[in-house]
């Protein structure tokens, strides 16, 4: 199994134990902009790799067909960044693909560390799934230097990490079940409610 990611450094030990391959698949120029059309055809090279899992973690606002057909007709489980504008996704603040509504889409806003919904992270009572650790993680740079980072980028690798876990574990055989699993097994309480559709994940 692959994790398609565009976080590459410093979350790896979240799988420690398991059997589990990441490929790396750099779309970020080294402006730290990437284009939609390579984010695009990373997904498609990630597919012909025979990746299971797609962390992905850049967002647009830029609608695009065909992103949309390209995730909804992949096999992979695509867990997405909610976004870091501490702003409510809508119909009127739409962003991709934070708000597919797919079976295959999980989308991931972020929690502070006393675990109420971050300041910077998107919300939505519909479009965000589940909620994740985001401010203050402890990760590692592209220099193997210790460093403490916020950000929905780092909610999406808790929640990556949980769906290669589950389908390792138990051999499940669509991202549907992985997705079913994962927003089925969340708790909830005054601080987040209200700002994802099933609340904070169990890891």
């Amino acid at each position: 199994m692959f994790l398609l990611t565009g976080m590459t450094f410093g979350y790896s030990n979240l799988l420690e134990g398991y059997n589990c391959k990441v490929l790396p698949i750099k779309i970020l120029s080294d402006e730290g902009q990437a284009r939609l059309s390579d984010l695009i055809e990373a997904i498609k090279y990630a597919e012909t790799m025979g990746a299971s899992i797609c962390n992905l973690s850049e967002t647009t606002v830029e609608e695009s067909d065909e992103l949309y057909d390209v995730i909804n007709n992949s096999k992979m489980l695509f867990v997405v960044a909610a976004g870091n504008s501490g702003e409510l996704i809508d119909e009127n603040n739409k962003v991709f693909p934070a708000i597919y509504n797919l079976d295959n889409v999980i989308t991931v806003g972020a929690i502070n560390q006393n675990g109420n919904i971050a300041r910077f992270s998107n919300y939505s009572n519909k479009y965000v799934d589940v909620l994740a650790p985001g401010e203050k993680i402890i990760s590692k740079n592209q220099y193997n230097e210790r460093c403490c980072y916020s950000g929905t980028t780092y909610s999406v690798a808790f929640v990556s990490a949980l769906a290669a876990k589950l389908l390792l574990e138990y051999d499940l055989e669509s991202p549907k079940e992985i997705k079913k699993i994962i927003t089925k097994s969340t708790y909830t309480h005054k601080g987040v409610d209200g700002y994802s559709r099933y609340g904070i994940i169990k890891r």
